[in-house]
């Protein structure tokens, strides 16, 4: 009989799909940016785009799960608990598998994975973790 996941250790795999997905629409969106705005002309000035221009607004809240999913598991002075680490995930899979209405987030992802199979591809991975 197969026991199941801890929620600690899915925690950790959802982290790092969360990731690969931030990765991926960081890279597709500045595609479309450069597409509609040129060039980015470096690192800092893409970076400065991603924490401040309205364009790249929508991706910050994934960047705050990650934020917060890091917290957790560093926190030494509180041990997640498995209750905790469930939690994260239930939060991560109501955000990026919401029911209803779509949001602005919601539909710019689903732009992202319709133009982008390296998105649809981690967006897959990351929903088979949640």
């Amino acid at each position: 009989m197969q026991s199941s996941p801890n929620p600690i250790e899915t925690l950790k795999i959802v982290r790092q799909r969360l990731l690969k997905l931030h990765r991926e629409l960081i890279h597709s969106e500045r595609k479309v940016y450069e597409q509609s705005a040129g060039t980015i002309p470096s690192s800092a000035a893409f970076l400065d785009l991603l924490t401040r221009d309205p364009w790249f607004e929508w991706l910050r809240p994934i960047s705050q799960k990650i934020a917060t999913i890091d917290d957790a598991l560093a926190d030494r002075k509180n041990p997640l608990t498995d209750e905790a680490g469930q939690f994260l995930i239930d939060q991560v899979r109501d955000f990026m598998i919401p029911d209803g209405a779509a949001s602005g987030f919601r539909q710019n992802l689903d732009s992202a994975i319709q133009r982008d199979p390296d998105v649809a591809h981690a967006y897959a991975e990351l929903r088979s973790s949640l």
